[in-house]
């Protein structure tokens, strides 16, 4: 249980405030049973939790020792327990109460941590609140239950600066945030810091300025001020304690403080420093007027203490120095007395032996900023003292135990630091009753003589209660429970065992948390869920054993826990499992064949195969699941979402749908803009786009309810590398011949000559836009442009030069009835007597080889040197192995229609002939990289028909045209010509294909099949014959092989090396 305590709350009430902020804010509560977060099934989470770290509170954050965990069940209002890794456990007890009670009813730790509020900065995780407002005006204030003091100097200087928080020191103090109100007074700021019961107050006056009294004014509500103390009717709930001033040499004076009750509630307060002293001192100097509020009404002090001195007949239990060794003249020597009414009254102290006490620390905090090697030693003292009245003329400073045995010395040399007593010996002697308790301990510092060896000890009273002193005790209880702390994972057993001191002490095992994990009667635990709790072994009167038992959770987290795709699609589904190392089992449930998964381990492919959902779930080895939802929707996607054509081109889009389009669920097409610019022709999954005028048009494509949108635009000319021919010569447009090898000479001249398939011959056309075309060359980077000087000028060579956007090197190029173009440059356009054009000079009496290309007048007539047509260049091939000029290839693999009816032919021949389009299938498809299949009619690509001569010229209206069994006819259109050493190989561009094999009764199964894979051959783009007659390819009426369906490398590379060109449409 927890006990209140009578606790002071040390204020600096020389600060201001008509302004008085008395909200609350939540703290981190600090009550057994905090958990960790459960998991939840709809959100990932982390891999693996870390052990929770034990909580260490402000005021042991920096001095705490290595623990395994927070014993809160164990602790008071005034200290912290702690369980070690051996099952001992450790007790802070300190001179003040340490936590508070919230709004809520909630025990919380305190902490000086200061936050911002648009009043000012407060502390916000304390029952004590302090404020301390922007401005000065407006004061500093402090409220505790009904208790309300306000103070802000009487008079302020117009140069003070607004509250600012900033890391400094202090003497006798470390580095920490503290409010600064600078300019406060004359060259004088006021610094604030806050403190586990109020705040102390500092006014640091930074170089002489003659002020020896500061005024401040008061506001009390419910309270008066007499003198040095502070009443609530007749009790007595604080006091102001003695006015240090100390500057920075360590000289140190006590300034005197007045109280005058202007009327009720109100008062100035008057703080003086004698003259002499500030006028002799070092700067800074630092005036210290603090203010003790009592939180409590009754109960004694946690821990007392007070300084006795040879040569002085006062008390000074309410200092907050305590000098031990020799200070001065006036006081003499000093010895320190401690007693600790706060251990000998603790629970936990009084159900211990002393044979169970391993260590007992008393911690000092040393202020005297001395160097020189002290030694201090602590003895049992042997006689009764009070704080507040003991002196060295009623107390015998020598009646102490002079045993080395109770000795605790230590020898410090640096200083400020904390100096640690271990009294442990001391206080069991207490416990056995050989000393008394309550006259407590002395310090005798060895060195009495010379003031080069006295230390400083802050006191109870110091106005900062983190440097109050404090006691550590190590011991074992009465029941250790072992393992001390324990980390499991929900589901998971763990047997605990516990030994007794002294043995056969009898205890029942419970859990302080049973949400959390369960213990039977003979120790056996187990994990229920997520979080942190105690497992107790209770000994009644006799004490408690503690295991700190955190449970983890087991847990699996997915990537994904719905997901989407289409049929055809696949995603990665993993999986991270607490703990870390889990096996996983993944399942699906579903109805029909909806997905399929694939690999193992954390992570499996999840690929979609029909439409409907499904769910895949994880489970781990300990029984953990997680589940994923997953969409499976109609796959619909179209080859190009966008097209760019020139007048001349044509595109063919292909709708790639799953499952495949059928009466019931077609796929639909329609220009839903722009219909004067292209017109469509749609075949099921396939649509045919022709450009008709220059502009823009969108195409509209939809399947079940999914709509795809294509937007198209026309232009005269395709983005592309061309080969640009005089219609008139049928000769190219190239660098001047004598440029050679190079060709990047800066106005070099253009000319016309046979087509020889060099890079000096091609020319990339790029859109500028608004129409404009740069017409550049590979081989340089230069563009074709007019010269600067004329513009408008005819019989001009058209020169090339470095690119600079100029409207001389931009091109209108213009489709003319006949087919052929006109290629104008933009910086003719204001010439609109005449047409000025792009054009071959006249020839000289060799013919036109090198003539010259000029800028001309264009006429419409029959002399054609101003016409122009463009062939695109596919690129250079490395292979030939056809008697044909031509070869055409698919953009996407084409779909296949098979039919054969036996009733008109025979089974056999069926039977042969669906083994040859098999064969050739996979055959083609492997050399070329295709994956074609089979089709509906009316969605098919390629018709394939082993039929006899009768359905033949049923089917055509033509008897069967050619002396061999096999026919293809494709539709094809052209699409560039590719360059094979330097001659010119037109390519062109499947959009259907019709293959007939023709039943004859005496053909075997392998003259089928090697019939049909030549056929194929044709219809994929092998056009022409293999000039080899052991080749597949070769002409088959003139073979004396009709069995071979395999290919050679000749025959591959000739084909391939075009899908290899044309992989991207």
């Amino acid at each position: 249980m927890f006990k209140k305590r009578l606790t002071s709350v040390w204020l600096a009430v020389l600060i201001t405030a008509c302004f008085i902020f008395s909200g609350n804010t939540g703290a981190a509560a600090v009550c057994s049973g905090d958990s960790l977060p459960v998991l939840a099934d709809d959100k990932p989470l982390e891999p693996e939790y870390a052990l929770p770290e034990p909580d260490y509170p402000e005021i042991i954050a920096d001095k705490a020792g290595d623990h395994a965990a927070r014993l809160y069940y164990k602790e008071e209002m005034n200290t912290l327990v702690y369980i070690n890794d051996d099952g001992t456990e450790t007790l802070y007890m300190f001179g003040m109460d340490v936590k508070y009670t919230d709004e809520n009813g909630e025990i919380k730790d305190k902490s000086t941590n200061l936050a911002l509020s648009e009043e000012g900065y407060y502390n916000p995780d304390n029952d004590i609140i302090v404020t301390f407002a922007k401005d000065l005006e407006n004061g500093i204030g402090v409220t505790y239950n009904d208790i309300v003091i306000s103070v802000r100097p009487e008079e302020l200087k117009e140069s003070v600066k607004q509250a600012e928080l900033q890391r400094i020191a202090l003497p006798e103090e470390d580095e920490r945030e503290r409010v600064v109100y600078a300019d406060a007074f004359e060259k004088a700021d006021i610094v604030y810091t806050p403190t586990f019961d109020g705040f102390k107050e500092d006014i640091v006056v930074n170089e002489y300025n003659g002020v020896t009294e500061y005024v401040f004014m008061a506001f009390t509500e419910n309270a008066r001020i007499e003198g040095h103390d502070i009443f609530r009717g007749e009790e007595r709930i604080g006091d102001i304690g003695a006015i240090y001033v100390l500057d920075s040499e360590g000289e140190c004076t006590y300034g005197v403080l007045e109280a005058e009750e202007t009327e009720p509630g109100e008062y100035i307060l008057t703080v003086s420093v004698d003259a002499e002293f500030l006028e002799n001192a070092a700067y800074p100097v630092y005036i210290d007027p603090s203010v003790t509020i009592y939180s409590y009404s009754s109960g004694p002090k946690l821990i007392e203490d007070a300084p006795v001195y040879s040569n002085s007949s006062s008390a000074y239990g309410t200092n907050k120095y305590n000098y031990c060794g020799y200070v001065s003249s006036s006081l003499g020597y000093g010895r320190v007395l401690y007693r600790m009414p706060g251990i000998t009254s603790d629970y936990t102290y009084n159900q211990i032996s002393a044979s169970q006490i391993t260590s007992v620390i008393l911690h000092l905090r040393e202020a005297s900023g001395k160097s020189g090697s002290a030694t201090v030693t602590a003895r049992p003292f042997l006689e009764t003292w009070t704080e507040s009245g003991v002196k060295f003329s009623n107390v015998n400073v020598n009646n102490y135990n002079s045993s080395g045995t109770y000795a605790a010395s230590k020898t410090y040399s640096s200083s400020p630091n904390w100096w640690e007593f271990e009294i442990k010996e001391t206080v069991k002697a207490w416990k056995n009753g050989t000393f008394t308790a309550s006259y407590g301990i002395i310090l005798i510092n060895s060195n009495e003589s010379s003031s080069t060896y006295y230390r400083n000890f802050l006191s109870t009273e110091y106005t900062n209660s983190n440097y109050y002193p404090y006691i550590t005790m190590d011991y074992t209880p009465s029941i250790v429970v072992t393992p001390s702390t324990k980390t499991m994972y929900v589901g998971e057993t763990f047997q605990l065992s516990a030994s007794t001191y002294p043995s056969g002490i009898s205890y029942t095992w419970f859990s302080m948390d049973s949400s959390i994990a369960t213990v039977d009667g003979t120790g056996e635990v187990t994990a229920v869920a997520p979080g942190t709790t105690y497992i107790v072994a209770n000994g009644g009167s006799n004490g408690s054993g503690t295991c700190v038992v955190t449970v983890l959770p087991i847990g699996v987290s997915l990537n994904y826990y719905s997901k989407t795709i289409a049929i055809g699609d696949s995603f990665q589904l993993s999986a991270s499992t607490i703990p870390v190392g889990d096996t996983i089992d993944f399942t699906v449930t579903q109805s029909g064949n909806i997905v399929s998964l694939s690999g193992m381990g954390s992570s499996v492919g999840v690929t979609g195969l029909s439409i409907g959902t499904a769910t895949v779930t994880a489970t781990t080895s300990r029984g953990a699941t997680a589940s994923c939802t997953v969409t499976v929707t109609p796959r619909f996607n179209i080859s190009q979402t966008s097209l760019v054509l020139g007048l001349d081109d044509f595109e063919t889009l292909t709708a790639d749908c799953a499952p495949a389009p059928d009466s019931t669920h077609p796929v639909t097409w329609s220009i839903t803009g722009g219909s004067s610019h292209i017109d469509i022709d749609p075949v099921g999954a396939k649509c045919t786009v022709t450009p008709l005028t220059i502009g823009t048009a969108t195409i509209t494509a939809t399947y079940r309810g999914i709509t795809r949108t294509i937007n198209v635009e026309v232009r005269v000319l395709r983005d592309g590398v061309y080969y640009i021919e005089s219609k008139e010569y049928s000769m190219y447009l190239q660098i001047d011949d004598d440029e050679g090898p190079n060709y990047s000479t800066e106005n070099a001249i253009t000319e016309v000559w046979p087509f020889d398939g060099n890079n000096y011959q091609r020319w990339q056309i790029t859109h500028r836009g608004n129409g404009y075309y740069s017409i550049i060359s590979p081989i340089s980077g230069k563009v074709l442009s007019i010269d600067a000087d004329e513009l408008y000028s005819t019989d001009e060579s058209v020169i090339l030069q470095t690119y600079q956007g100029l409207d001389r090197q931009l091109w209108k190029i213009t489709k003319n009835a006949s087919g052929s173009f006109k290629i104008k440059a933009k910086s003719s356009e204001p010439y609109t007597d005449d047409d000025l054009v792009m054009a071959v000079g006249s020839p000289n009496i060799f013919g036109p080889e090198g003539t010259d290309v000029e800028q001309r007048l264009f006429y419409i007539d029959d002399d054609y040197k101003d016409e122009w047509l463009f062939i695109r260049y596919i690129g250079t091939l490395n292979y030939w192995n056809s008697d044909s000029n031509i070869i055409a290839y698919w953009p996407t693999s084409p779909l296949i229609y098979t039919e054969c009816d036996s009733t008109k032919t025979s089974s056999v021949f069926c039977s042969s002939f669906n083994a040859g389009v098999a064969t050739a299938t996979a055959v083609w498809g492997n050399a070329l990289g295709l994956d074609s299949s089979t089709t509906s009619l009316s969605l098919a690509d390629i018709e394939i028909y082993g039929l006899s001569a009768a359905e033949y010229e049923d089917k055509t209206g033509e008897p069967w045209p050619v002396s061999g069994v096999g026919l293809t006819v494709p539709d094809s259109n052209p699409y560039g010509i590719a360059c094979f050493g330097n001659t010119i190989k037109w390519i062109g561009k499947y959009t259907h294909a019709k293959v007939y094999i023709l039943f004859i009764p005496t053909a075997s199964q392998d003259e089928i099949i090697s019939t049909t894979t030549h056929e194929m051959g044709h219809a994929l783009g092998y056009y022409g014959h293999s000039p080899t007659s052991t080749e597949l390819m070769f002409f088959e009426s003139n073979s004396t092989n009709s069995t071979i369906y395999t290919l050679t490398v000749n025959e591959i590379n000739h084909l391939a090396q075009i899908y290899e060109l044309l992989a991207s449409p």
